[in-house]
């Protein structure tokens, strides 16, 4: 069973999905049944529930990435590049996130959420070292022509996040699914020794 704090984040999360942070907290309350006072014992401020929220919904993602990439190790470099890339793009429309990303652009520009422009600028760096680090690992394993890492990193990162935007939540998972197999294939070609 749901404590109240998770009941509140749940609620809050759904309401993001929705408004941005355009929501009350009698929103909050009443769509999960309490009183607007009563999210004051866990919550100062409205702020302070957003950038919980937000640092919540960050850490989930990037796990969720981390276990598929994790369960790749042991393939060659093209599965795991293709994990990685899928990974990121099924994880990101899985629970309604991009309807969450598209807002959090918009809060995370406000001057009182500097730490969590950190916060989501550190998870991209990691994000983009592993993809170096598999391309550094492809080459040294001579799976992968003789490239410029950074600029085929970042390529393939832009790529995926043009995907993510041009994929739509409306459409099934088979018809994502071979986009994105047709897509990485592309990818896969142009880098490939």
């Amino acid at each position: 069973m749901l404590n109240t704090k998770d009941k509140i984040l749940i609620a809050s999360y759904n309401l993001f999905c929705k408004h941005g942070e355009h929501f009350s907290l009698s929103q909050v309350a009443e769509s999960i049944g309490i009183k607007k006072q009563s999210i004051y014992n866990y919550y100062e401020k409205k702020e302070y529930l957003i950038k919980d929220l937000i640092k919540i919904e960050l850490n989930k993602f990037f796990i969720e990435i981390n276990e598929v990439v994790n369960g790749t190790i042991n393939l060659s470099i093209k599965e795991q590049l293709k994990a990685l890339g899928s990974a990121s793009i099924f994880c990101a429309m899985s629970n309604r996130r991009v309807y969450f990303r598209k807002y959090l652009s918009l809060a995370i520009l406000r001057d009182d959420m500097k730490d969590i422009m950190l916060l989501v600028d550190n998870y991209k760096n990691n994000f983009e070292n592993k993809f170096v680090e598999l391309i550094q690992e492809g080459i040294k394993r001579e799976e992968l022509k003789k490239v410029n890492v950074n600029f085929i990193a970042r390529y393939y990162i832009t790529m995926i996040r043009g995907l993510l935007d041009g994929l739509k939540v409306t459409i099934d998972d088979q018809s994502n699914i071979e986009f994105f197999n047709q897509f990485y294939e592309d990818f896969w070609k142009r880098i490939a020794k």
